[in-house]
């Protein structure tokens, strides 16, 4: 998102759409529209429910210009010189303050950049998905791989409403994840939760309290550590990772 700025069609530039993609398909809402236990809608027709267009992609798109790196050293645009342990700034002459509608909702014309990000936070905390597919996702990396769908309710539910009526407490999601009857006794299915080849091999030198021959500390790559299964760190083949969420092994 960092230096991403306002259309200039006269030049062929537009904004960058990965940010706004993303952060609704990976962090946020996913690709289609939930049920509060997890499991995907349906139209009438039996298909899934787009939960956005390529539409709502690039309005959000819009949504994000005007942000860059802190105290640039250099006027720039396109310089990454600044304060990079500082949060992003918005600079306005960059921004897009055009009316932009993403998934229904209208940004009014004339907001700034701050204003416009608020609205945008707002709306995907807000959105109906957001609760269960955070809560799946939380469940699957903190408990068991394949959470019943009433334990994802249980759960979305909490980061519906904490007990004290805010919404999106973290906090108390993880709590009710790891003290709920499933997590605790099982509950519909037994908690198990699959570890990949790099994640086991890691927990297993954590265990034995290993330690590198390299003075630098560092296990290095090498095919009597990490080679010898197939994964390395920053190695995936994909932003998705080695495996997805989703993976089960044949016949399981």
């Amino acid at each position: 998102m960092m230096a991403n700025q306002k259309a200039d069609p006269e030049s062929n530039r537009y904004p960058d759409e990965n940010y706004a993609r993303e952060v609704m398909q990976l962090f946020s809402i996913g690709l289609y529209e939930l049920n509060p236990d997890g499991s995907e809608k349906l139209d009438n027709q039996g298909q899934l429910i787009p939960t956005y267009s390529q539409d709502d992609i690039e309005n959000l798109a819009r949504v994000f210009t005007g942000w860059h790196i802190a105290e640039k050293s250099q006027p720039n645009w396109g310089s990454k010189d600044g304060n990079w342990l500082l949060p992003m700034v918005a600079y306005p002459e960059r921004h897009d303050f055009e009316e932009k509608v993403v998934m229904g909702e209208v940004f009014a014309q004339g907001q700034t950049a701050e204003q416009d990000m608020a609205q945008a936070m707002d709306m995907l905390l807000n959105h109906p998905n957001t609760g269960p597919f955070i809560s799946r996702h939380l469940i699957q990396r903190l408990v068991t791989s394949n959470p019943s769908p009433a334990y994802v309710a249980r759960v979305s539910a909490l980061f519906d409403n904490n007990g004290s009526g805010v919404r999106g407490d973290l906090k108390a999601v993880v709590r009710g994840i790891l003290t709920d009857e499933e997590a605790l006794n099982g509950g519909e299915r037994s908690p198990v939760k699959m570890k990949e080849p790099l994640i086991a091999m890691t927990n297993f030198f954590r265990a034995l309290e290993a330690k590198s021959a390299d003075p630098s500390g560092r296990f290095h790559n090498s095919i009597n550590t990490f080679g010898a299964y197939g994964q390395s760190p920053l190695g995936s083949p994909s932003v998705f990772n080695f495996f997805s969420p989703d993976y089960a092994r044949t016949g399981r």
